[in-house]
């Protein structure tokens, strides 16, 4: 995951790893994303949500479910 500056077209990684459907909260502070895990009893994959607090690059674990999305 890469953050870019628009306006000097420079990035920098924030973290490595894999990320799905990466989406910033109403407040930039946040990014709200999601990783596949494979559930082999089930033989179905479904989606671990993290939030990822930028300013300290913590990533909290929040739940599980098939999308997520930021409330209003």
């Amino acid at each position: 995951m890469y953050k870019v500056n628009i306006q000097t077209k420079k990035s920098e990684i924030l973290k490595t790893g894999d990320f799905n459907n990466p989406t910033f909260s109403a407040d930039g502070k946040f990014i709200l994303f999601s990783r596949d895990k494979k559930v082999w009893e089930l033989n179905t994959w479904i989606n671990n949500i993290y939030l990822l607090e930028l300013s300290t690059l913590k990533e909290l674990k929040i739940g599980n479910a098939y999308s997520a999305q930021w409330g209003q």
